[in-house]
């Protein structure tokens, strides 16, 4: 999983993923400016390995971490980046 901001301060991402959450597998974005301190989270679906819908934008501090889970057990899918 990579990710980066574009020109305009939106998210963009690749992943590579094997389909293993089934319907209910999402990335989840995470805004950190402060380690510990979470101030902005968004989820967005991925099926067939594509994102649906990646929608966020840059904070004005710090960064974000990415997960894919699948979020009817919570369970973690990948690492976080």
């Amino acid at each position: 999983m990579s990710h980066g901001f574009n020109e305009e301060g939106k998210l963009e991402a690749a992943i590579r993923y094997n389909g293993a959450g089934g319907d209910s597998a999402a990335l989840i974005v995470a805004a950190y400016p402060e380690i510990g301190i979470l101030t902005d989270l968004k989820t967005f679906g991925v099926l067939d390995g594509e994102i649906e819908g990646l929608g966020f934008s840059k904070p004005s501090e710090g960064g974000v971490k990415l997960f894919i889970w699948k979020l009817d057990t919570l369970e973690t899918l990948s690492e976080s980046k």
